[in-house]
């Protein structure tokens, strides 16, 4: 069984506000990295993004999940 993590818990455990991974989610879901209803389901893709850091998710630094402001 897997537990309910709330997104503000989520929030907590990575260090940032319960907003950006509300924001996250979004942008993730409408990229089709993930199917959130209820529960969440993580696509492999989303996977590879973040265990190979390909391809890059333009305008976001891999990093910090903040603005890219680097110009790469």
């Amino acid at each position: 069984m897997i537990a309910k993590v709330s997104q503000e818990t989520l929030a907590e455990i990575v260090g940032t506000t319960r907003s950006r991974v509300s924001h996250f989610m979004n942008k993730f879901r409408k990229m089709g990295f993930i199917n959130y209803n209820g529960h969440l389901e993580i696509h492999s893709s989303l996977l590879n993004v973040v265990l190979h850091d390909q391809p890059h998710v333009s305008g976001v630094s891999s990093v910090t999940g903040k603005p890219d402001t680097t110009g790469d």
